[in-house]
């Protein structure tokens, strides 16, 4: 069993949030999410994992004001609509495209996971 199915059975709250990917990539968190981990504007998300052409995206959530430098490539910073951008290369593997609809889960160890809607 995997990061993500371990998760998977750890949920907060086992509801998925539906949220469609824009044109360029951004994801909207929804604000009682964020509300209820204590992240917002101007917070680096990181992408930690991701199972590779299943469409699941696992994040750790670090409310830090400035960018680690370690996971340059992999965090991204939160924008006032409360919108994270996932790196194009992440969303190849992941089979995701804009207009699709992620659903998000949230896990009390500090990780979301971005699951493709059916």
């Amino acid at each position: 069993m995997n990061m993500i199915e371990t998760l998977a059975l750890k949920a907060i709250d086992m509801i998925g949030y539906p949220r469609s990917l824009d044109e360029l990539y951004r994801l909207v968190i929804p604000k009682d999410i964020c509300r209820k981990i204590g992240i917002c504007e101007g917070d680096y998300l990181e992408f930690c994992d991701w199972d590779w052409g299943k469409s699941h995206i696992l994040l750790a959530y670090k409310p830090v004001k400035n960018q680690p430098t370690d996971v340059i490539n992999l965090t991204r910073k939160l924008d006032s609509l409360g919108r994270i951008v996932i790196p194009r290369e992440i969303c190849r593997h992941t089979n995701l495209h804009p207009c699709d609809t992620l659903e998000i889960f949230v896990f009390k160890k500090g990780y979301i996971l971005l699951r493709k809607g059916e």
